[in-house]
């Protein structure tokens, strides 16, 4: 309450005192009790002189006390009915472990043990399969790797046999060759006694002969030169010996000039194959084509 509101109760407290000293008009009201009248005085004077902002935190104030009041009492009964239901718990949980329901404790201790138990071997299970799962690793892995080596073998495999048939095939040429020149060494043998029963019977020749001789000799040194000349164009630097036919190729068998007789000089021509510059380009007709310095020239086969 403010200062000026205490001066005005004070005022109204000491005009309600000395009421009885008031004037004759006052005195005839009807008969009440003084302090009555006084009260009731006070109650109009506090009501026409009291500003209505005080007499509005007035009765705002006691609204706030009455709703602190209500708050405090619903709080305690809140409290007193939790404090009761806690202990009814409290007395239901003693009455039970007297009862011996606290026995599934003990099962459901059980149970997790049991649980734990199936959860180790799980464990253990897992531990065994990552390891399975590794060997199972390493395994790929080393099959991958004789797999690998495998296609290296049978690709080593493959050019053995390629290197093997190609040595075959040259194998069988040889043979053919080696054929051919056993097959002209019988037929060089024939042609040498044929040669040497020639040879005989020119020495037996008449004088007749040798005259013809001597007359083709005296042609001969008129135009000598231009003969020597062609002939010596013409002449193969090797000796044709005959022709063989082996595994449906022709062979022209030839050897060098200087060696006729001679086995291990003894060549094998078919067309295309070249010897001291001449290459064989063709047999046919009981002649030999070759190609020499870009002039093609034939032998007659004997």
């Amino acid at each position: 309450m403010t200062t000026e509101t205490l001066t005005e109760a004070e005022a109204a407290i000491s005009f309600s005192v000395e009421e009885p000293a008031v004037s004759p008009a006052v005195s005839s009201l009807p008969d009440e009790k003084p302090v009555k009248n006084g009260f009731i005085f006070r109650q109009s004077r506090e009501s026409k002189s009291t500003p209505p902002f005080a007499s509005l935190l007035m009765t705002i104030w006691r609204v706030g006390k009455v709703v602190i009041i209500t708050a405090s009492l619903a709080c305690n009964a809140y409290l007193l009915n939790e404090l009761s239901l806690q202990q009814i718990r409290m007395t239901s949980l003693e009455a039970a472990f007297r009862a011996g329901n606290l026995s599934k404790l003990s099962e459901s201790i059980a149970t997790i043990e049991g649980r734990l138990t199936g959860f180790s071997a799980e464990f253990l299970s897992r531990q065994d399969a990552q390891a399975l799962a590794d060997r199972l690793t390493t395994v790929e892995q080393s099959r991958n790797a004789v797999q690998q080596q495998v296609a290296e073998n049978t690709q080593s495999i493959q050019r053995l046999s390629t290197a093997q048939a190609a040595e075959r095939q040259a194998l069988e040429t040889l043979q053919l060759q080696f054929n051919a020149l056993s097959d002209w060494k019988e037929q060089w043998s024939k042609m040498t006694a044929d040669r040497k029963a020639e040879k005989s019977a020119t020495t037996s020749t008449t004088e007749g002969a040798s005259a013809a001789k001597e007359t083709v000799k005296k042609k001969s040194l008129t135009r000598g030169p231009r003969i020597r000349e062609y002939d010596k164009s013409l002449s193969p630097p090797f000796v044709v010996n005959g022709v063989e036919r082996r595994g449906g190729q022709m062979f022209l068998v030839a050897s060098p000039a200087d060696a006729p007789t001679s086995l291990s000089q003894v060549r094998l021509l078919s067309p295309g194959d070249s010897l001291s510059g001449w290459t064989l380009t063709a047999v046919d007709g009981g002649q030999a084509h070759f190609t020499v310095n870009g002039h093609s020239q034939s032998i007659p086969l004997r």
